[in-house]
């Protein structure tokens, strides 16, 4: 018969019951009421089969197997949140830059269009001096060809 080392009280949290149970037992007591499973997971539908039926070292092993896919779970949710947030930072900094654009494009259209009325304004001024310009020059030549 194998001896297996004892669990002292204090690690992994388990406790040594007082009603007498050795180590191996308490350990299996404490996995079984500890491990939050859920119905999804297909060591927890194998054990219901199995249970009663095989030795408890056996039982035992189920319950590791099931406590350690019941971590690879929360792992890979874990990962997936990880990665969740590190495309929600992406798209956020991309966002950022979208809007910045966006604001200088509609910061340049507001300066053109500011420009577009000062440039109508020129040209008004321009056309009304031209006019006047035309005027003044069509005085000088009356006045030349009357002298």
């Amino acid at each position: 018969m194998k001896v297996r080392k004892q669990v002292p009280p204090g690690q992994l949290g388990l406790h040594r019951q007082r009603s007498g149970q050795s180590w191996k037992n308490c350990r299996l007591f404490s996995i079984k009421t500890r491990l939050n499973w859920s119905t999804t997971l297909p060591t927890k539908a194998l054990f219901k089969t199995l249970r009663g039926q095989i030795p408890t070292d056996a039982e035992e092993i189920l319950f590791q197997a099931a406590h350690l896919e019941s971590r690879q779970l929360q792992y890979q949710k874990a990962a997936q949140r990880l990665a969740d947030r590190a495309t929600h930072a992406q798209l956020s900094e991309e966002m950022m830059k979208v809007k910045l654009l966006a604001d200088e494009k509609h910061k340049n259209i507001g300066i053109l269009q500011s420009l577009g009325d000062v440039l109508k304004q020129k040209i008004s001024d321009l056309s009304a001096r031209r006019e006047a310009l035309l005027a003044e020059l069509k005085q000088v030549e009356d006045a030349l060809s009357q002298a």
